[in-house]
C-alpha cells in the first residue's frame, strides 16, 4: 500500500501511551488497551517525535528521523494497525 508523503500522522489523543527507553530500544504502553509493546528504535523513536510535535507528513518525519519516506512508509502502517499513530485525512 503506498502512502501519501503529505498525509499527515499523529498519536492519537485517546491513546494515553507510557514509555521507556533504553539505548536502542523502546517500551510502550498502551493504557487505552492495556497492551505493551517492545519497539526497536525506529518506530520508538517516531512515536516520541509525533508525541512531542503533533502531526506531521510523512516527508517531515522522514526528515526530521533522518532517513527516506520509504523506509518509515511500512513502520507507520504497522504503528497504526496497533493504535499508536492515526492518520489525519
Amino acid at each position: 500500500m503506498a502512502i501519501s508523503l503529505q498525509r499527515e500522522w499523529r498519536v492519537p489523543g485517546n491513546a494515553e501511551l507510557a514509555w521507556r527507553q533504553w539505548d536502542d530500544e523502546y517500551v510502550i504502553h498502551h493504557l487505552l488497551s492495556n497492551d505493551t509493546y517492545r519497539l526497536t528504535e525506529l518506530p520508538g523513536a517516531l512515536i516520541d517525535y509525533l508525541s512531542r510535535s503533533g502531526p506531521r507528513s510523512t516527508i517531515d518525519i522522514a526528515a526530521h528521523l533522518g532517513c527516506g519516506p520509504s523506509d518509515i512508509a511500512g513502520v507507520l502502517l504497522e504503528l497504526a494497525r496497533l493504535d499508536l499513530v492515526t492518520c489525519q485525512s
